[in-house]
């Protein structure tokens, strides 16, 4: 069974185009840091592996299921 990685579906949904703008959202409405660098390679191809709280993060600010994501 193949994962999709939909971020940039999600990301389109909210107007953020870019890992800077992901991560000013991250930290304006979550108060979270992440890089974006690490931002930027999740969005420039689908995770071999991802971290479970980096998708909890990425599901609250999304405000949608883990199955959304992924």
């Amino acid at each position: 069974m193949a994962i999709e990685w939909r971020l940039q579906e999600l990301m389109r949904s909210y107007q953020i185009a870019n890992a800077y703008q992901l991560a000013m959202a991250l930290e304006q409405e979550l108060g979270i840091q992440i890089s974006r660098v690490s931002l930027d390679k999740l969005l420039k191809a689908q995770p071999i592996q991802l971290r479970l709280e980096t998708a909890q993060i990425l599901c609250t600010l999304f405000q949608c299921p883990l199955d959304a994501l992924l």
